[in-house]
């Protein structure tokens, strides 16, 4: 293959999508529009006693998929915020069917013009100006390489990032109004900013090249021959193009699909590929735990249109716009969480679950921790029962029921553990359903057997790397680091149990706001004062400052609403920050 006729240049800076306040208000009404009109029809059920939470989810679902293209992307990123939405919620919004139709096919070609360089016939010895898949935010389409291959060309719909960005300012804008009267203060700031991320994130594409680049070294170094994922083009990859190689396979919902309808064919036509259902099953669980606690980045949305199984039960994942990456602090809460799992510690997985969930805002922990130990019980038994349902021994029971109390105790998760949950429940799901009979916690041994494995010849070769190359810098910063934790050490056994300073803040933040209140209430008596002696002067009525007070401004219903609706906003600050827990 010949190299573009121009180098591309690097691109420095991030790109940013930034929507105006006329586009961004008129997206808020037709946001209301719909809210107004979803409240309108529920409360209608409940009046007439027909609603359930189903029904109303299926209601949001229908609504938002004839809304447009932007509204289906935010209402499938809305599924995966199941810290925030009720489980029947998110399982209907899964739902949404990212199908609308294909923008024209010249401007798909000036796309992949810009990003090589050159002519689309130097590129391509073919071009199918069919799309393979139209969704909201790109269509796919399939060609041939001048040497050859046969590729999918993924391009970006055009002027979606633009329509996102004013989505989610709307959206700010009414989670923001929420907050006034609904939510505790703040509650709601970092789901924005992790909803736009999200949202943000699936449109560069090179982001996506680089992550499928990164999760293929990582498999080859890891040798685990039955995963792959597609090799990109980049050299005819920009931001708004992705070419990679054309994967062919069953696609895992055909797969399941032949399997729970025992489709005599369908089931003849894998035993032909040597495609197992319980291999399938197996490697699709090694693959998920070996890239949240091996790989350097994991898929977050492994759901059956994002699994390509083809001969020898091989998995290909595909689509890596949703992808996820641990600290070591994360990977190690979560294995102690499965640890703890596998040997029937409900102590420790209720203390694990709730690590995953910090910083926790001021809440009665221990309360928290005894009603989380309460639920595993009950789904463990569910689980280690020979009499239980498929759908009772996954993991998606115990997530489900473990947010539903964090959502009454308000408490958020961040991005990275969700993304993690959400891609362990949909892994566990469909190994099930492949084969109902499968042990999880049999899996998740034969997966530490593997890892132990894989560890033993990682640090053997550290080691001698250190030994050879940088032996007394690794001591030296060993001995350093020893000097910091008993300075640490120390500081904890001087540390006063109550921290005044604490205190202080809260009477300091206190002080402020009744100083601000106080401010807001001159300032909103000055401006009705002022409009009411207008008027009476308008009406050649002349009245002193006293007499004007008190006959006719503070008596002003105006008046006392204004002053309601600031001490109802400035008092619910203040007891949202007094009742934090800092001592």
């Amino acid at each position: 293959m010949s190299l573009p006729a121009e180098p591309k240049r690097i691109l420095l800076t991030e790109e940013t999508f930034r929507a105006g306040v006329v586009r961004s208000a008129a997206r808020l009404v037709r946001l209301s529009w719909i809210g107004l009109k979803l409240a309108m029809l529920n409360l209608g059920d409940s009046l007439r006693r027909r609603g359930s939470p189903l029904s109303r989810a299926r209601r949001l679902r229908t609504t938002l998929q004839h809304a447009g293209t932007t509204a289906i992307k935010l209402g499938q990123q809305l599924s995966m915020r199941i810290d925030f939405l009720p489980w029947e919620y998110c399982s209907e919004l899964e739902k949404l069917l990212d199908s609308v139709p294909p923008f024209p096919v010249n401007l798909a070609t000036s796309e992949i013009e810009a990003a090589t360089g050159r002519p689309l016939s130097e590129t391509f010895a073919a071009f199918d100006p069919e799309p393979i898949g139209s969704a909201s935010v790109a269509c796919v389409y399939q060609a041939v390489l001048l040497t050859g291959e046969r590729v999918a060309v993924k391009i970006r719909r055009p002027g979606i990032g633009i329509d996102l960005a004013a989505d989610l300012r709307a959206f700010g804008w009414l989670l923001a109004l929420a907050e006034l009267f609904l939510l505790p203060p703040g509650f709601t700031r970092n789901f924005v900013n992790e909803l736009s991320e999200m949202l943000m994130g699936e449109l560069d594409f090179g982001a996506e090249a680089r992550y499928i680049e990164l999760y293929r070294r990582r498999i080859k170094k890891s040798k685990l021959n039955y995963l792959c994922a597609p090799r990109v083009y980049h050299e005819l990859s920009s931001r708004t193009v992705l070419v990679e190689e054309f994967v062919s396979g069953v696609w895992l919902s055909e797969m399941l699909a032949i399997i729970e309808s025992q489709d005599r064919e369908g089931l003849a036509y894998l035993a032909a590929k040597n495609v197992n259902p319980k291999l399938v099953a197996q490697r699709l669980l090694l693959a998920n735990r070996w890239a949240g606690f091996e790989g350097l980045l994991f898929h977050a949305d492994l759901h059956p249109a994002n699994v390509v199984v083809s001969a020898g039960s091989r998995l290909t994942l595909i689509d890596f716009g949703a992808c996820g990456a641990f600290t070591e602090k994360e990977r190690t809460v979560w294995r102690r969480f499965m640890a703890a799992q596998r040997n029937e510690d409900v102590g420790a997985m209720a203390r694990a679950a709730v690590n995953l969930m910090e910083p926790l805002p001021p809440i009665d922990v221990d309360e928290f921790i005894a009603k989380t130990e309460a639920l595993f019980w009950k789904d463990l038994y569910a689980y280690k029962s020979k009499h239980s349902e498929w759908w009772e021994r996954t993991s998606a029971r115990i997530w489900i029921s473990f947010l539903r109390i964090a959502r009454n105790y308000n408490i958020p998760m961040n991005l990275n553990s969700l993304r993690m949950i959400r891609a362990t429940m949909l892994v566990d799901t469909l190994a099930l359903r492949l084969h109902p009979d499968i042990d999880q916690y049999a899996e998740f041994s034969r997966y530490e057997e593997g890892a132990g494995k894989r560890a033993r010849k990682r640090l053997a070769k550290k080691v001698r790397r250190t030994f050879r190359r940088s032996a007394f810098i690794e001591l030296e910063q060993a001995f350093e680091s020893g000097r910091s934790l008993l300075y640490r050490i120390q500081r904890t056994i001087d540390t006063p149990i109550f921290r005044y300073s604490d205190l202080i803040g809260k009477a300091a933040f206190t002080t402020v706001g009744v100083l601000q209140f106080l401010f807001a209430a001159a300032l909103g008596t000055g401006a009705v004062t002022v409009v009411i002696a207008a008027v009476l002067a308008a009406r050649d009525q002349r009245v002193g400052i006293p007499e004007l007070l008190w006959s006719y401004v503070l008596p002003s219903p105006y008046y006392l609403g204004f002053m309601l609706l600031a001490l109802t906003l400035y008092g619910r600050r203040l007891l949202y920050r007094l009742r934090a827990r800092d001592i």
